[in-house]
């Protein structure tokens, strides 16, 4: 099968990041084999290889290769990364900001480098998907800056400046804070959050910039 061929057989299936695995089953090829083609592939500049065993085909966002890194863990773009994706903060992080269930580590990769920040199961949720990638909400992506923060001990009056949205709903960001199951960490959220003076939910209908009381 020659170059076209085997791209237009992975894009056909709608995929494009795919595991050595998925494509040789799309390739009707032996593990081996597909590996070799997919190497030859990104010789050609093709294919990026992600890491091992994961490939990116033409031109892929960074943000959409997030969720399959992880795997077999879950996953969703949060923190500082989706505030940005949502206009919430002007500063671009260095790195995508990722929760997973799985452990926390640092990834690096020819599309950028992923910290990949561990949840609880009971913690893991709170995300749409915006055009296919798994994004969590302003509340889900503040509260988990708050719980990281908590969770080492960092200040948090080193946020950055933050540009709430008009739909921005401070009850949901506290229904996750009753969701930990740590008293203590619950407790160190809680205070965090309230640090933030956070606009009441009757106060809707414009945009307003996160205030830390002093």
């Amino acid at each position: 099968m020659n170059a076209a061929g085997a791209i237009a057989r992975i894009q056909r299936s709608g995929l494009s990041v795919v595991t050595t695995a998925e494509a040789a089953a799309l390739w009707n090829l032996s593990g081996k084999a597909a590996a070799e083609s997919l190497r030859r592939l990104a010789v050609e500049g093709v294919v990026t290889r992600v890491r091992r065993g994961l490939w990116t085909v033409g031109v892929v966002e960074p943000l959409a290769v997030a969720e399959r890194i992880a795997e077999p863990d879950l996953a969703y773009v949060s923190s500082l990364t989706a505030l940005r994706v949502r206009g919430m903060i002007e500063q671009i992080p260095s790195d995508i900001h990722v929760a997973t269930t799985g452990r926390a580590r640092r990834v690096t990769t020819p599309l950028g480098r992923f910290a990949f920040r561990h949840v609880q199961g009971a913690l893991f949720g709170g995300f749409e998907r915006i055009r296919g990638v798994p994004i969590a909400t302003a509340e889900k992506a503040l509260f988990d800056i708050l719980y990281w923060g908590a969770a080492r001990g960092s200040s948090p009056r080193s946020l950055p400046e933050i540009e709430l949205p008009a739909s921005f709903n401070p009850s949901a960001l506290e229904s996750w804070v009753r969701r930990i199951p740590s008293t203590q960490l619950r407790t160190a959220v809680a205070q965090r959050v309230a640090i933030l003076r956070l606009p009441s939910t009757s106060k809707k209908g414009r945009r307003r910039r996160l205030q830390k009381s002093r």
